[in-house]
């Protein structure tokens, strides 16, 4: 799974003296690795789409995406046995996984295969934490 088809074209393009106006810009870095981790497993890259300080900060950074993987994408236990194993050791492909799971692993018409339980799985964690957390706030 760790082949080529992972890894992450890299950019030297560095648009930062071009941004104008980024709320982002005003937070450390560490607080925003802290909001990008609340957010929905496929809401990161859209942040980072959206905000140059976002992208800046996640691009290459290996062991953003590795955690990203751990702590947002928990329900694909088969990228977390990979990882705990370390037959995930190049840092570098840990965003190509991140952006190919959160796109690919939907349950829809066309997925077959041994995909399919995954997206399911992913599908029923979602709603449960949902209602783990609807639940949880009301202290029972």
């Amino acid at each position: 799974m760790a082949g080529i088809r992972f890894a992450m074209p890299t950019s030297n393009l560095d648009l930062g003296p071009k941004v104008k106006n980024d709320p982002f810009m005003k937070l450390p870095g560490h607080i925003i690795f802290e909001i990008c981790h609340l957010l929905f497993d496929d809401n990161v890259p859209d942040l980072a789409k959206a905000s140059w300080v976002v992208h800046a900060l996640t691009r290459n950074d290996g062991n953003f995406w590795k955690l990203s993987l751990q702590h947002n994408l928990c329900w694909f236990f088969e990228i977390q046995d990979l990882i705990r194993l370390g037959a995930l050791r190049r840092p570098e492909m840990f965003k190509g996984i991140y952006l190919w799971a959160t796109k690919k692993i939907w349950v829809r018409l066309d997925l077959e295969g041994p995909l399919m339980h995954v997206a399911n799985r992913r599908r029923i964690w979602l709603v449960c934490e949902e209602l783990a957390n609807a639940y949880g706030a009301r202290h029972y």
